[in-house]
């Protein structure tokens, strides 16, 4: 198994395509059910709702922190700088062919963080 490593490009890239993926995000995008199922390690009604919802957020939700499949188009569209290629060089993904609706699925658990600290809120 081969350990993910982002170059300082990729790095910057990958941190832009998430720019706004934050806990506060996933939480809206889920709903409160959802969110308690998922906090209770039942991922169902988290998959449901994000499969719902065909936006950005719910891409990058499916596919770094519920495990789900994804199809490379979507992947693409979600992560416009680093592509599917950029997170499989990285080691964050795997893909199955090189066609848009070929499968994408995640290597690792990358979900956001938030935290309150002395200068107020911040989010990873």
């Amino acid at each position: 198994m081969t350990v993910p490593a982002l170059d300082a490009s990729s790095a910057a890239a990958l941190r832009a395509d998430l720019e706004g993926w934050s806990v506060d995000a996933v939480g809206e995008l889920l709903g409160d059910r959802a969110t308690r199922a998922l906090g209770r390690e039942q991922v169902l009604p988290a998959l449901v709702a994000a499969r719902a919802n065909g936006d950005r957020r719910a891409v990058v939700t499916r596919l770094l922190m519920l495990g789900d499949q994804v199809a490379r188009a979507e992947v693409d569209a979600a992560f416009a700088r680093i592509g599917s290629e950029g997170l499989e060089r990285a080691g964050l993904v795997v893909t199955q062919g090189q066609g848009g609706y070929d499968a994408v699925r995640a290597t690792v658990d990358l979900r956001p963080y938030a935290a309150a600290v002395e200068t107020g809120q911040v989010d990873w």
